[in-house]
């Protein structure tokens, strides 16, 4: 799963790839960026990509 490393910490997320806009999707408490490989398949006839934050405390960080 790719990582981004900021200043004040890290996060994990999912990006179905594609190209065009970005479209963010943020899942519930217990949820995971798995959630939304449905969504995924429908945007890709759109001219969109879809990238899935892992929330802290789902995935293990390291932080």
């Amino acid at each position: 799963m790719p990582t981004v490393v900021l200043p004040n910490g890290r996060f994990h997320y999912e990006d179905a790839g594609g190209h065009g806009q970005p479209v963010l999707a943020l899942h519930g408490v217990f949820g995971r960026g798995q959630t939304f490989a449905a969504l995924a398949e429908r945007l890709q006839t759109q001219p969109r990509r879809l990238v899935g934050r892992e929330l802290s405390g789902v995935v293990a960080t390291g932080n």
